[in-house]
C-alpha cells in the first residue's frame, strides 16, 4: 500500500512510479545492443547483404552509444534530465521506425547505428540519475536494483 498523508507520502508515491517507466526505458536503451546479433544471418537475407554488413552496422551502433555517452550526461546536466529523456525517445524511436522499415543496409545503418546510437546516448544517464535521484532510501538499492536487472543479461538480485 503506498502511503500518500502529507507531502513526503506523495513524494514517495511519485518517486515509486517513477521507477518502472525509467527500468523499462533502460531496458529498450539496452536491448537495443543486442537484439540484432540473434538474427544477424535472417536480417542478411532480407535486406539483401552480407552477414558482415549486419555486424558492422551492429559494431557502429556501439560505438555510437559509447562515444556519447559522456556527451550525452553532460548535456543532461545542460537541458535537465526530463528533456534529455525525452529528446532521447524521439531520437531513438525514429531510428528505431527507419531501422525497421529499410529496404537497405544504408538506411539501417542510418536508423539503427547512427539514431538509435544517438538515442541510447541520451536516455541511459537520465535514466540513471533519475533513478538514483527518485529512490527513498539512502544508499538508492530498489531503485538501483530495477535499473541494474532491466538490462540484458544481468542477473537480478535482492538489494541488500
Amino acid at each position: 500500500m503506498t502511503r500518500t498523508g502529507g507531502v513526503g507520502g506523495v513524494a514517495l508515491a511519485t518517486a515509486r512510479a517513477a521507477v518502472l517507466p525509467l527500468a523499462l526505458a533502460q531496458f529498450v536503451a539496452s536491448y537495443a545492443a543486442s537484439n540484432m546479433n540473434v538474427a544477424i544471418t535472417s536480417i542478411a537475407d532480407d535486406l539483401g547483404t552480407s552477414v558482415t554488413g549486419i555486424q558492422t552496422t551492429i559494431t557502429l551502433f556501439t560505438l555510437t552509444m559509447a562515444a556519447l555517452m559522456i556527451p550525452g550526461s553532460k548535456l543532461t546536466d545542460i537541458w535537465g534530465r526530463k528533456f534529455c529523456f525525452l529528446l532521447g525517445l524521439v531520437v531513438y524511436g525514429a531510428g528505431a521506425l527507419l531501422a525497421a522499415s529499410a529496404q537497405g543496409l544504408p538506411l539501417l545503418m542510418i536508423g539503427y547505428s547512427l539514431l538509435e546510437g544517438v538515442g541510447s546516448a541520451l536516455l541511459i544517464p537520465p535514466i540513471y540519475i533519475s533513478s538514483r535521484c527518485c529512490s527513498t532510501t539512502r544508499p538508492p538499492a530498489p531503485a538501483t536494483s530495477a535499473w541494474s536487472a532491466a538490462r540484458p543479461g544481468s542477473v537480478p538480485r535482492p538489494a541488500r
